[in-house]
């Protein structure tokens, strides 16, 4: 398992889509070596942002990606919780 990002994301007000694109993320690197791989949420930032892990797999190996991914959520409740911030927005 490795993490998804370098950083945890930036709240809006910190927003930069360009600084965001230019920034190295472990996403890519999987595509490329043409492995699977699934990004699950481990946790909140301090500011309350969801931080993911990610589950890589081996080649042609979907199936084992998804069982753990599954796995790991039914041991754990971080993909049932609402971000901090999220719960604060009112909408429109």
């Amino acid at each position: 398992m490795v993490p998804t990002m370098l950083n945890v994301a930036p709240t809006f007000e910190g927003y930069d889509p360009d600084a965001m694109r230019r920034a190295p993320t472990f996403t890519g690197l999987w595509n490329l070596a043409g492995l699977p791989a699934a990004s699950v949420c481990c946790g909140f930032s301090s500011v309350g942002l969801p931080i993911g892990m990610q589950i890589v797999g081996k080649p042609f190996d979907e199936a084992t990606v998804m069982r753990v991914g599954d796995a790991y959520q039914q041991l754990t409740d971080w993909h049932l919780r609402t971000p901090t911030l999220a719960r604060e927005v009112q909408p429109a």
